[in-house]
């Protein structure tokens, strides 16, 4: 059996790479079959995406109408806040367009 063939068939067995270049295969043949392994994986997983964060993998109960009565003054509270921040922005903004950079 080659050196290939071999490590792949113990990284499959679920042995550790440091574990393989500890009893003496090659590290850049472990590290090789490694990343064939796990590029095997990814592509062979369609639609997942490297670093792919699936947001509704489950679904949250609709709220009842006593928890929207109590939610929805603090969402007014909090919409009126970003309207706030937003016009204080465009304040700011006109004030530094208006003005010259001293670095400048």
């Amino acid at each position: 059996m080659k050196v290939t063939k071999h490590v792949e068939h113990l990284l499959r067995q679920g042995r550790k790479p440091k574990e393989l270049v500890e009893l003496g295969f090659p590290k850049r043949v472990v590290t090789r079959v490694r990343r064939k392994l796990k590029d095997e994986k990814t592509t062979s997983q369609p639609g997942s995406q490297k670093g792919k964060v699936e947001l509704n993998s489950h679904p949250q109960p609709a709220a009842t109408p006593v928890e929207m009565a109590s939610v929805l003054p603090k969402l007014g509270s909090l919409e009126s806040k970003i309207q706030q921040l937003e016009s204080r922005m465009e304040d700011t903004e006109t004030r530094l367009d208006g003005t010259s950079c001293p670095w400048s």
